[in-house]
C-alpha cells in the first residue's frame, strides 16, 4: 500500500475508475433507449442508422437534463458507492495473526468483516446497479415516446422538408420525392431517410441509398401544406 502521507492513494483512483466506469455505462444505456425506442417510431433500427457512440451520449444528456429524478438517481450510485466504501473501512476488524514460515517474528495485521456486510455488499450492490439501469432504460423509452409525440403533434417541426432528386429515375415515386412533400429524417454515409409531410398519424419512412441521389434541395419551412395531404 501507499503510504498516508502520499496525496494520491491508490484507494482514490480506484474509486474514480469505478465511479467514471458506472457514470459512462449509465449514461450509455439512457442514450441508447431513446434513440431505439425514438427511432423504431419512424420504424427504423439502430444498426442500419450508423448513430455514433458519440450522439448516444449526447441523447442521454438530452434525457437528463429534462429530468430531475434521473439525476437524481446517478447522484444517489455514486453515493451508494462511497457509503458503502465507509461502512467497509469504520467495520473493519484488525486482529494480530501468528507469521508464518519466514515472514518474521512480529505478529501480522489481518484485516476481516462482518459475514452481515459481506452479503449486503454481494446482494445488495448488484442488485442495486441491476435497477438503477432498469432505470435509465426506462427513463430513455419514455423521453424517446415522449418527444416523438410532440413532434408529431406539433407537424414535425425539426424536419424540414426536402426535395430529392435521383440520378437518371423517372416514375410516380421519383416525382413525389421531388415535389417537397417529404421531410428529412437524417443522411448517413450511405443512405438517405426521408419520411411524408402530409400530417398523418402513420409515419412512413423512405430509404434512398446516397448513390443514387443527385441532388437535394432543402426547403426554407417545415410546415405541411394542403398540397402535401391530397
Amino acid at each position: 500500500m501507499l503510504s498516508k502521507n502520499n496525496p494520491f492513494p491508490l484507494s482514490g483512483f480506484l474509486d474514480a475508475g469505478a465511479i467514471t466506469g458506472i457514470v459512462v455505462a449509465l449514461l450509455y444505456t439512457v442514450g441508447w433507449s431513446y434513440a431505439y425506442h425514438y427511432f423504431s417510431l419512424f420504424h427504423l433500427g439502430l444498426p442500419e442508422l450508423g448513430i455514433t457512440k458519440d450522439n448516444l451520449f449526447i441523447y442521454s444528456l438530452w434525457v437528463l437534463t429534462d429530468s430531475i429524478p434521473a439525476l437524481l438517481a446517478c447522484l444517489g450510485t455514486i453515493g451508494l458507492y462511497f457509503l458503502l466504501r465507509f461502512i467497509w473501512r469504520k467495520k473493519a476488524i484488525i486482529e494480530l495473526a501468528e507469521p508464518s514460515q519466514g515472514e518474521g517474528d512480529e505478529p501480522v495485521q489481518v484485516v476481516r468483516h462482518p459475514i452481515w456486510l459481506w452479503v449486503v455488499t454481494l446482494i445488495g450492490s448488484p442488485f442495486s446497479l441491476f435497477l438503477l439501469f432498469f432505470f435509465c432504460y426506462h427513463l430513455g423509452s419514455q423521453k424517446g415516446l415522449k418527444d416523438f409525440t410532440q413532434q408529431q403533434k406539433m407537424d414535425f417541426p425539426s424536419y424540414p422538408r426536402v426535395k430529392v432528386w435521383l440520378k437518371g429515375e423517372q416514375n410516380d415515386r421519383t416525382e413525389e420525392w421531388a415535389f417537397g412533400c417529404y421531410r428529412l429524417l437524417l443522411r448517413n454515409k450511405n443512405q438517405l431517410y426521408i419520411f411524408p409531410a402530409d400530417g398523418m398519424s402513420q409515419i412512413a419512412t423512405e430509404v434512398i441509398p446516397n448513390s443514387r441521389v443527385n441532388a437535394l434541395r432543402v426547403l426554407p419551412y417545415n410546415q405541411s401544406s394542403e398540397e402535401c395531404q391530397e
